[in-house]
């Protein structure tokens, strides 16, 4: 099936998942379903709901009573479905907007001829949120602008769309999603040079089928993503497919085990001598509550990764976290990560470490405002070069504020600094102070 006739099956289905909901005879609980990352917590709270079932039904039943009495004709038992139908779509939609202006020191990342610019970024769209106890619906619709004062070949614009059902089949829960993406939406009439990039579209549809025992649980899932660009980088054009499995085990009470499997295989649909590659992601993870107060992460991955063309690498990380929670208003995370890659090509041997400590702090007069930061350092060096060993080293530092004007309204300011040191690159500096406010309907 070509690309187009995969988007209109996908439209079809999507239309009819939303005709599944929209029933007058049930009723939805405005809140949004969960991600496919989040199954195993689903299914958690499913089972929960389970045993409230009886009491939903009864105030599903006496809430349906009320709004046909409200929709009834005068000198007739029938209900005017219509306008019911429309009320429950216009109940399930929000709209939501973001915007955000952010001043940059060093647009280009020079040492001595820096450049500053003040960019705009305008984001608004559209959700809608379904749910009853055996099923639910997300859907997302979104316009992203960028807009440079002194930069206009710099500007971008795209359109995007996200759509996530899943189901509950008795103890399973099944996750199907789909994500679009495209800048072909790019105008000169939003000030927009559409001549100055490169135009193309993404489309991503996955399915993922779970399952949580007492102490064991498991996952499986199954990604495509569809690239196509303009037709002058048709080069670029790729499939790429994705095969992971999960498997949960609780150890103690306060401990838990993660297994985790990712196949993932690129195809380029129209190069002459494509790079297709594919590669094999194992994950070993363990997680636990030390304390009331303290948690960890402990977690090792193996990635292979086998090109057509390029080189076959393999790499080896080790990582950790800890969260404190120093009081009921403020926390700290540690994080910690060391790397090795080995390549077919002994020179690109590579060793990286980083490290990264973020914390929140609640305010305690207004608790309406947050005051957050973050620090990091990381480092890399290839060691295995014949004439020498190139070193880079980068740094952030970061700070926040944050104020929840409203239930539906909040702003926040965040100052973000960066450095970068290398001795085969230009050493850099940039900062960046962002504005943003974001309004829920």
């Amino acid at each position: 099936m070509n690309p187009k006739g995969q988007r209109s099956c996908r439209l079809i289905i999507l239309i009819l998942f939303l005709l599944s909901f929209l029933r007058p005879k049930l009723s939805f609980a405005q809140q949004a379903p969960f991600t496919p990352q989040e199954n195993a917590m689903f299914i958690i709270l499913s089972q929960l709901q389970e045993k409230e079932a009886a009491i939903r039904d009864s105030m599903e039943e006496a809430q349906m009573r009320l709004v046909k009495s409200s929709f009834k004709e005068k000198g007739e038992g029938k209900v005017r479905e219509g306008p019911v139908l429309f009320k429950t779509l216009l109940s399930h939609t929000h709209p939501y907007l973001t915007e955000s202006v952010s001043s940059n020191d060093n647009v280009d990342s020079q040492r001595d001829f820096k450049k500053s610019s003040i960019i705009n970024n305008f984001s608004p769209g559209l959700k809608m949120n379904f749910r009853d106890r055996a099923k639910s619906l997300r859907l997302d619709f979104y316009i992203n602008t960028s807009l440079y004062n002194n930069r206009r070949r710099s500007n971008r614009q795209s359109a995007g769309s996200e759509a996530v059902t899943t189901f509950n089949i008795k103890r399973y829960m099944l996750t199907i999603s789909d994500t679009y993406f495209s800048n072909y939406f790019a105008s000169e009439e939003f000030g927009v040079d559409d001549h100055d990039f490169d135009k193309y579209w993404q489309n991503t549809i996955g399915s993922t089928i779970g399952r949580h025992f007492n102490r064991i649980g498991f996952d499986l899932g199954y990604k495509q993503t569809i690239l196509e660009n303009e037709p002058l980088l048709k080069d670029s054009d790729s499939i790429q497919e994705t095969v992971n499995f999960n498997q949960y085990l609780r150890i103690a009470t306060k401990t838990q085990a993660l297994f985790a499997y990712n196949y993932n295989r690129t195809k380029y649909t129209h190069k002459l001598n494509p790079d297709d590659s594919q590669n094999n992601n194992f994950n070993l993870s363990l997680a636990g509550v030390l304390s009331s107060k303290l948690t960890a992460l402990i977690e090792t991955a193996y990635l292979l990764t086998d090109q057509k063309t390029g080189d076959d690498a393999r790499m080896t990380s080790l990582s950790g976290k800890l969260g404190h929670q120093i009081s009921a208003r403020s926390n700290l995370a540690l994080t910690l990560n060391r790397s090795i890659t080995e390549s077919a090509t002994k020179a690109n041997y590579y060793i990286g470490n980083s490290f990264n400590l973020t914390g929140n702090h609640r305010l305690a007069f207004n608790p309406k405002f947050n005051l957050s930061f973050n620090s990091g350092a990381s480092y890399g060096r290839y060691p295995k070069k014949t004439d020498f060993t190139q070193k880079n080293e980068t740094y952030t530092l970061g700070l926040g504020l944050s104020y929840a004007f409203r239930q539906w309204l909040d702003f926040s300011l965040d100052w973000a600094h960066t450095k970068s040191e290398s001795n085969v690159s230009i050493d850099s500096s940039v900062n960046i102070f962002t504005f943003k406010t974001q309004a829920k309907f």
